[in-house]
């Protein structure tokens, strides 16, 4: 049961037929796990923390910190900076594990709803293993793009089946902006993931070019003789 507050925070997406309370309640119990750090991670966050997802993980092999610009002299910006947007919002930092075996890295993607990250294909395959959804996206300052993997399923494609867009580096406004657009769409989708909407056979590849504002939307099917996925059965 959503409490007085939570509803008026919420109330804007509490209102539309395809979210209601039931939904702003999934998004409350849903955990998405965020690779790497720089400023489209940053925004994912602020944006996801804004929707109401419950727990955020921060997948990192290093130490940098997010929201250093926001507040550079707090080492607890990582926290503080998403709980003032939703402060039910729990945030972890998880160090990338060390070495070759996959088994550690999908036991830390079983314990969230989804990923999302920047193309990485050993997450991949970790993501695959626990089958969980991998929310693919990158931001070169030209274009920005992203779609969803899940390639554990018999009608879905995996990273390995589609070939990726590529991008020049552009003037750091541009990176700046196409971070910004990013950030909102990838919290637009992963409340689709968790909501369970707009499922189907294949899922989609979104582009947008910088600065001209291009779309483009590619449907991407699973290839069947792929070498990761061809022969995926659904369990």
């Amino acid at each position: 049961m959503l409490a007085d507050e939570q509803i008026e925070r919420y109330s804007r997406q509490i209102i539309l037929p395809q979210v209601g309370g039931k939904g702003q309640e999934k998004l409350f119990r849903a955990s998405v796990l965020l690779n790497g750090t720089g400023p489209l991670q940053e925004l994912a966050l602020l944006y996801l923390a804004a929707v109401g997802i419950g727990t955020i993980g921060i997948l990192t092999d290093e130490e940098a910190r997010l929201f250093s610009a926001l507040m550079p002299e707090s080492p607890d910006a990582l926290t503080t900076v998403p709980q003032r947007l939703n402060p039910e919002c729990t945030v972890v930092r998880h160090r990338r594990p060390d070495g070759n075996d996959l088994n550690p890295l999908s036991q830390l993607v079983q314990g969230y709803t989804l990923v999302v990250s920047r193309p990485d294909l050993r997450l991949h395959d970790a993501c695959s293993l626990a089958q969980r959804p991998l929310l693919c996206a990158q931001s070169t300052g030209t274009h920005c793009w992203f779609f969803t993997c899940r390639g554990y399923d018999a009608h879905q494609p995996c990273l390995h089946c589609v070939q990726l867009p590529s991008g020049e580096e552009a003037h750091p406004l541009f990176a700046d902006l196409a971070a910004l657009f990013l950030g909102a769409q990838i919290a637009t989708e992963v409340v689709k993931i968790v909501l369970g909407l707009n499922q189907s056979y294949g899922t989609t590849l979104f582009r947008c070019e910088f600065p001209d504002l291009r779309f483009d939307i590619q449907r991407v099917w699973k290839n069947p003789g792929c070498s990761h996925c061809g022969r995926s059965v659904v369990s």
